[in-house]
């Protein structure tokens, strides 16, 4: 059997298949260190806030004497939007019920001259014509009949008649006469001139 070719080597076996990991469970802990990533994490951000901090002074001063001119000059015109409508108001108190839903009304810019001051002649022209809305005259305060004391006396001659009618003959209530009287001379003589 010369002939006969020698018999090949086996082929190696295969390797077996990797072991599956095992399961986690609650008795084994979790190996992560969460107080490490949060520490990594917070090196992060503040390096992220160092960055975004340079970039916006890069910003900044990468503006043109124009942008910034431009942004000072916005601010500049709210400031006075807000003056104007402060004057505004404080000439409609008094004259219309609501002065702030007017002024939300108004195009303020009609209120400020060319050189950017306050138009008096236009603020007064706004408060002449409202002036002519409301009903002649001022509005007098309307009474209420809640306040004070309606049975009071009018004149010091019934306060010193209801104190004599009240009279107990206590120290306290001559006294009180006493002043009432003495109040009622001083305004005789103070009418006799």
């Amino acid at each position: 059997m010369a002939d006969d070719p020698a018999p090949a080597d086996p082929a190696p076996a295969p390797d077996p298949a990797p072991a599956p990991a095992p399961a986690k469970t609650a008795a084994q802990p979790d190996s992560t260190d969460w107080k490490a990533e949060a520490q990594k994490w917070e090196k992060r951000a503040k390096a992220n806030k160092d960055k975004a901090d340079q970039l916006d002074q890069l910003t900044e001063s990468a503006k043109t004497a124009e942008q910034k001119a431009a942004e000072s000059s916005e601010r500049a015109d709210r400031l006075a939007q807000q003056f104007i409508q402060a004057e505004v108001k404080a000439a409609l108190t008094g004259i219309v019920d609501d002065p702030a839903s007017v002024v939300a009304d108004l195009n303020l810019a009609k209120f400020v001259t060319a050189d950017g001051e306050i138009n008096e002649e236009a603020v007064q022209a706004l408060r002449t014509r409202y002036a002519a809305m409301t009903p002649s005259g001022p509005r007098a305060p309307q009474p209420n009949p809640a306040q004070g004391n309606a049975d009071a006396p009018k004149s010091l001659a019934e306060l010193v008649a209801q104190a004599e009618a009240a009279s107990t003959g206590t120290k306290q209530d001559m006294k009180q006469l006493l002043r009432l009287k003495s109040a009622q001379v001083l305004d005789v003589r103070r009418k006799q001139g």
